[in-house]
């Protein structure tokens, strides 16, 4: 069975759409906090706060989905991966989420003192 999600933005949220799948649904209500994650019964339909998204991923790839996601819907969860890296080492770390939107950005530069 092709097991697929597709991801868009809608507003300031992540619209996933995917066919039934009670493990996937326990996975996300388990793994998800509920004020980061709304079901829309008549769109049949899932809307995340994009900083979930990592959770959201990790959840996608256990449960062995194809995921279609739209550029937008990317752009939005890469603002919310924001890598720091050390000039002096070349080391690159994932920098914790912030809780309200960041300008799109793939990398910010460390300030050493």
């Amino acid at each position: 069975m092709n097991k697929t999600v597709t991801i868009e933005l809608a507003g300031e949220e992540l619209k996933v759409r995917f066919r039934y799948d009670a493990k996937l649904i326990t996975d996300l209500k388990e793994e998800v906090s509920s004020y980061l994650r709304r079901w829309d019964r008549d769109g049949l339909v899932w809307y995340l706060h994009p900083s979930c998204g990592r959770r959201l991923m990790r959840i996608l790839k256990r449960n062995q989905y194809t995921i279609n996601c739209s550029l937008e819907a990317t752009k939005a969860l890469e603002s919310y991966v924001v890598l720091a890296s050390n000039e002096s080492t070349g080391y690159i770390a994932p920098v914790r989420a912030r809780a309200t939107p960041v300008k799109y950005t793939r990398k910010i530069e460390l300030e050493t003192e």
